[in-house]
């Protein structure tokens, strides 16, 4: 083979290499850059589900994720002390953000991937809540009413931990004397890994009206 085809072959060879390399970083490489970004467009466009996207799956299996990232998003978007074109960039450089009623709390990490390039991501951090009254905490029916929804959690749920957050839930809680006694309640965990106790005051729903 003549020198010139040779040339021409090794060139054709590197292009489809460097252009593989960059595919495959384009696809699973995620720069701090790239973090911010995509935190600042969640936040603008109050999308709960990229926001939590953004998290290692240890993240994302915490206790109601979905409905916890949602509610920050929406709380940063209304209520943050910065311009939300500015949230990601806080997020990343390791700061909180002011103006909702707690600062959640997040950490970037990052991993290697293939053995070359960091990549980042977020993680967060479960808080405990455990609810303070002498009702049997077992038999309560709680239901976590964000954004209008009804999902069914129970006391268990809570202490297990939750996602950064605000959540919303109605409680009904039976009393050995068969009465029923209900409360309407929402508690904002920062992510700081901490046990929260949460006080409840029920209203005797049984003498409603009376």
């Amino acid at each position: 083979m003549k020198k010139g085809p040779k040339i021409l072959i090794a060139i054709i060879v590197l292009v489809v290499f460097v252009t593989g390399i960059v595919g495959i970083k384009n696809q699973f490489i995620i720069s701090k850059d790239q973090l911010a970004a995509n935190i600042t467009k969640a936040t603008q466009n109050e999308d709960g589900d990229l926001f939590l996207k953004q998290f290692d799956k240890d993240s994302q299996n915490l206790g109601f994720a979905k409905i916890g990232a949602q509610s920050v998003v929406e709380q940063w978007h209304s209520h943050a002390s910065v311009p939300t074109a500015e949230v990601g960039k806080r997020i990343t450089d390791g700061h909180t953000i002011a103006g909702p009623s707690v600062k959640y709390k997040f950490y970037v990490e990052s991993k290697k991937v293939f053995g070359l390039f960091d990549s980042y991501y977020l993680a967060a951090k479960p808080t405990s809540v455990h609810f303070m009254t002498t009702d049997d905490t077992a038999k309560m029916r709680i239901n976590i009413t964000n954004g209008g929804k009804h999902i069914k959690a129970t006391a268990q749920d809570f202490r297990n931990g939750l996602f950064p957050g605000k959540y919303s839930f109605h409680v009904d809680s039976p009393t050995e004397d068969g009465r029923n006694q209900s409360g309407d309640f929402y508690v904002a965990v920062a992510g700081s890994e901490n046990r929260f106790d949460m006080v409840l005051y029920f209203i005797d729903s049984d003498s409603e009206g009376e």
